[in-house]
């Protein structure tokens, strides 16, 4: 397959950059694409794994206080300690708080809470709410919407625009009324069973934005990198268009990828925003040498025109 063959060859040397140059731009967009979206695989699954022993902290607490959830007619309940209102922070600062019957938002002052994030859980399920930055203006939005859990939930308003406490308390008293459903058999799911469910959307999540932000980080500096070297053309270089020109960068960008990815999955955004521009910076000089040195040494070989 020529995509692997192209991998092999830029972390091989510098031998295969004159190719890489002669190649559609299009072809080499797709491979630098197809890069970024098999390596953000592996680096979701690294922050994954990491991301993977909070979530199973978090779950064996709550199992241990809860010890599940009970879907049934009555409500989306614990299995245990409904009656006692409970508060639990998880790591990265979001809090859940679970209200028992007859419980609400009455003298709490959310404003006031130094998280900007959280889960609430009524008797007739969950619902997140977060607000931007210290901002007083909340978002909130369903969460847990399974086909038995969506019967017994409120049916839903707008949740786009932004809300003060007093919507979030009157949705709360909504998700405390007693459900008006029949027939809804009792069901009961662990939360090891939904922290499962929570590592795959999260391997999902961090492979996409992994995959979308990297690629268009990458093809803004391609272009702009392209733009110029079409507009003051380098000694040696004036028979490389602007679409070879994207062609050979496209490839040139592949170590710096791999290694703002990798940096990225260990959490350090920082270093490996640095160390990108750097080594791409670097790598493309090299290639443009190897270029030109291949077209110097193709002018020579065919002699001066008589």
């Amino acid at each position: 397959m020529m995509f692997l063959r192209s991998v092999k060859s830029v972390f091989s040397g510098v031998a295969g950059f004159p190719e890489f140059a002669k190649r559609n731009a299009f072809r080499a967009l797709f491979h630098l694409f197809l890069f970024c979206f098999l390596f953000s695989l592996i680096c979701s699954g690294i922050q994954t794994y990491f991301i993977s022993q909070k979530i199973d902290i978090c779950t064996a607490g709550l199992e241990k206080r809860f010890g599940g959830i009970e879907i049934s007619s009555e409500g989306i309940r614990p299995e245990k300690n409904r009656d006692v209102s409970w508060n639990f922070l998880f790591p990265g600062n979001v809090r859940l708080d679970y209200f028992a019957p007859g419980d609400d938002l009455t003298g709490k002052k959310m404003n006031e809470w130094e998280q900007f994030s959280g889960i609430i859980w009524g008797q007739r399920g969950f619902f997140i709410w977060f607000r931007p930055d210290a901002s007083k203006s909340y978002y909130m939005m369903p969460f847990l919407n399974t086909d038995n859990a969506a019967k017994l939930m409120p049916v839903q308003k707008s949740y786009m625009a932004p809300v003060g406490q007093k919507e979030i308390e009157a949705e709360l008293k909504r998700y405390q009324e007693k459900p008006d459903v029949k027939g809804i058999p009792t069901s009961r799911h662990s939360f090891s069973e939904i922290g499962k469910t929570i590592k795959i959307g999260c391997y999902a999540v961090f492979a996409v934005f992994a995959t979308l932000g990297n690629f268009a980080l990458t093809l803004i500096l391609i272009l702009m990198f392209a733009a110029l070297q079409a507009l003051w053309k380098a000694p040696g270089l004036d028979s490389l268009k602007f679409g070879k020109t994207v062609s050979l960068l496209c490839y040139t960008a592949f170590p710096a990828l791999a290694i703002k990815m990798l940096l990225d999955s260990f959490s350090f955004p920082g270093v490996a925003e640095v160390l990108f521009y750097i080594v791409f910076f670097i790598y493309q000089m090299v290639a443009f040498n190897e270029v030109r040195r291949s077209i110097t040494g193709e002018q020579n070989s065919n002699g001066p025109e008589h």
